[in-house]
């Protein structure tokens, strides 16, 4: 088990962690970005693609969920990222420290591209126009 070094101790609560990623994961080729502007605890990664193409995967700092209808779908719309690449309001309220930190971040990967992929663990990946999705998403932070 991996984890980020600013958030091994609170998964060793869990589960025994044997290194954390800025350890194991350099050593495979996984570039490591840590999310400027939020309380830390998470990271995104970097991954080689074939034909010397690269992937951002982010974790919940991004979210990319559908639009939701019905009144249930209301209510999770109000928390995630509305049906498109951004910042869920919920992550906002308990992850982000520094909007204009963050937002500067997203520019930034944009500028660190070509991505062929992007991916976040809630919602579809990204994988057409990219730069133009991390620059819009960095406008909604």
């Amino acid at each position: 088990m991996l984890a980020p070094a600013a958030s091994r101790t609170k998964v060793e609560e869990v589960v025994p962690v044997h290194a954390t990623c800025e350890e194991a994961l350099p050593a495979v080729g996984v570039g490591l970005h840590v999310p400027e502007g939020t309380r830390g605890g998470e990271l995104v990664y970097e991954l080689p693609l074939e034909a010397d193409g690269r992937a951002l995967v982010f974790n919940d700092a991004l979210g990319n969920g559908p639009k939701l209808t019905g009144f249930l779908g209301s209510l999770v719309n109000l928390l995630g990222s509305g049906g498109v690449l951004g910042t869920p309001r919920i992550v906002k309220l308990r992850y982000m420290a520094d909007k204009a930190r963050f937002r500067s971040f997203l520019e930034q990967l944009d500028l660190a591209g070509p991505w062929q992929a992007l991916t976040v663990s809630h919602g579809d990946p990204v994988t057409v126009d990219i730069a133009d999705a991390l620059r819009a998403a960095a406008t909604r932070v």
